[in-house]
């Protein structure tokens, strides 16, 4: 095995990707890491860059759930995309642009490597050799919690939300004097 770690390997891939951006965009020095990377909502993402450090280096997380190298290293590239432009231009036309530049396609929320680009990564990741990691599933037997609350309502249109605890002890009075709330 040519690297030991996901960390060595992803910051090779980073060397190996200055290839393919062109000479118009300033790569910074970044910090690349396996980690469970969320968006700006709170929703699972598979990439992010990070650019609050307290050194100033942009910090770059790569979902631990890809496997896929050739993938990995185009969600490293959309996110060397965000280090070189700034967290002000997010995905707007300035980052499109730069989508262009590299070949990656689709939305600027969701890229992938347009088949020009992956052909390319595709040399990269045979010469990085095998990515030192196994994907992370969710736990087998899991299950998503769903909300606890039960819709209550009243004809007039009246809705609230109450635990089946209180459902149990008795359904709630309406504001508007009509006492037959059902539950939704």
């Amino acid at each position: 095995m040519k690297y030991k770690t996901r960390e060595q390997w992803l910051q090779a891939g980073v060397a190996k990707l200055r290839k393919v951006i062109p000479g118009a965009y300033d790569v910074p020095v970044i910090r690349i890491s396996c980690g469970f990377p969320k968006n700006a909502r709170g929703k699972h993402a598979i990439g992010q860059c990070w650019y609050t450090a307290e050194d100033g280096v942009c910090q770059v997380f790569v979902s631990p759930e890809l496997n896929d190298a050739v993938r990995i290293m185009d969600v490293v590239l959309h996110e060397v995309g965000h280090a070189i432009l700034g967290g002000a231009v997010g995905h707007k036309k300035e980052f499109k642009r730069y989508m262009d530049a590299v070949g990656l396609e689709g939305l600027a929320t969701a890229t992938k490597a347009g088949e020009g680009l992956k052909k390319k990564l595709e040399v990269m990741t045979q010469q990085l050799g095998a990515y030192p990691h196994s994907r992370l599933t969710a736990k087998a037997g899991s299950k998503k919690q769903t909300t606890r609350l039960k819709k209550v309502a009243c004809l007039c249109g009246y809705t609230v939300r109450v635990t089946q605890k209180w459902i149990d002890v008795g359904l709630p009075t309406c504001c508007c004097g009509n006492e037959m709330m059902e539950v939704m």
